[in-house]
């Protein structure tokens, strides 16, 4: 009995990690669902800012200057989830973890200050 629970175990252990194990090396389903896998910078021009059919995306700040470095910035965007534009804040110098659909065009004073990139992952089966 318990030679079978030991191959039971090895034989569900083996199921599970196959599953999770992903086209490209040893990343399961788990670890890739969180990764920025394409980006870009988004310029002033590029505003109101937003990916084609709603698609979501993350972003980062970076200052121009390092010299007056705040910790916290405030966005206009949308959220993933929201109905209109808001203030967001956002860490500088960090991928933050607000899913937005929207940079607003209101926003031209943070790109005197910052370049913004925004990052985009991709749908994982079975997530």
């Amino acid at each position: 009995m318990k030679n079978l629970i030991i191959v039971f175990s090895l034989l569900l252990m083996a199921t599970v990690s196959q599953a999770q194990t992903i086209r490209k090396g040893l990343v399961t389903s788990i670890m890739a669902a969180g990764r920025i896998t394409d980006g870009q910078e988004v310029v002033a021009a590029d505003l109101p800012y937003f990916k084609s059919q709603g698609a979501f995306f993350s972003i980062m700040i970076v200052p121009k200057d390092v010299e007056n470095v705040k910790e916290i910035e405030i966005i206009k965007a949308r959220y993933y989830q929201g109905e209109a534009i808001r203030n967001i804040p956002l860490m500088v110098n960090s991928w933050n973890t607000v899913m937005l659909v929207e940079i607003d065009d209101d926003n031209e004073a943070l790109f005197e200050d910052y370049n913004v990139y925004v990052g985009f992952g991709d749908d994982v089966p079975g997530l």
